[in-house]
């Protein structure tokens, strides 16, 4: 029985209103109608017996029962009979689905942990590819490296013997130009040497002849004397 102001009522049959809609949309089943068939009897039944036992004190001082009241009664029946048989639909719903999936699970659980124990192999392999790869590119920043230092050394060497043959053409350079002025001082000597030569022959020469005169003016001064004496 509901029990409470006239205004709450009314806004639980609005309630219900909405209720009962819902649920017109599932007794749309055949299988649903009979089933309510034989709720509507069980629930009357339990209707009868509760009124039968509500004390006779109470039955003399209830008041005569209103027509809205007696609406309300007719709505809480009806809404006990609907919910009996959504109850009934969903357990069946409920053990048919169990039937289904308890008959599937042990193998879809099966293919499921198949499946996951083949994505964690999968994993593994690729964490041992992706470690070699970072040990790969390591590698080859360590040889690039090195390869950069003997490059930088190799043109430090080749600086330094490009410097060093500047050096040397210089040396080897300036000696020339020194022996070149030395030999042509040697030649200069040498030819005045034969040009001091020439002038001492030269005068050798004269002093021969001047002897040579003299010889002859005294041969000839002689010459005289003899024939002077002679005569």
């Amino acid at each position: 029985m509901v029990q409470g102001p006239e205004t709450s009522l009314n806004e639980f049959q609005k309630i219900f209103k909405n209720l009962k809609r819902e649920v017109q949309k599932i007794k749309k089943d055949p299988e649903i109608k009979s089933h309510t068939t034989e709720v509507s009897c069980t629930t009357s039944v339990t209707i009868t017996d509760t009124s039968s036992r509500t004390p006779q004190t109470h039955r003399h001082a209830s008041t005569p029962a209103s027509p809205k009241i007696k609406v309300l009664r007719d709505n809480i029946a009806e809404l006990e009979q609907d919910f009996f048989l959504f109850k009934e639909e969903t357990s069946n719903n409920l053990h048919q689905l169990l039937n289904l999936t308890s008959h599937y699970s042990i193998q879809q659980l099966q293919q499921l942990c198949s499946a996951v124990r083949h994505l964690e192999e999968d994993n593994k392999e690729l964490k041992q590819e992706l470690r070699r790869v970072r040990e790969e590119l390591a590698k080859r920043e360590q040889h690039s490296h090195t390869l950069e230092i003997l490059l930088e050394e190799t043109r430090n060497q080749l600086h330094t013997i490009q410097q060093q043959q500047c050096v040397g053409s210089q040396t080897h350079s300036s000696p020339t130009t020194t022996t070149q002025h030395q030999s042509y001082n040697i030649q200069t000597n040498q030819e005045q040497k034969l040009s001091d030569d020439d002038d001492d022959d030269d005068d050798d020469d004269d002093d021969d002849e001047e002897e040579d005169e003299d010889e002859d003016e005294d041969d000839e001064d002689e010459d005289d004397d003899d024939e002077d004496d002679e005569i």
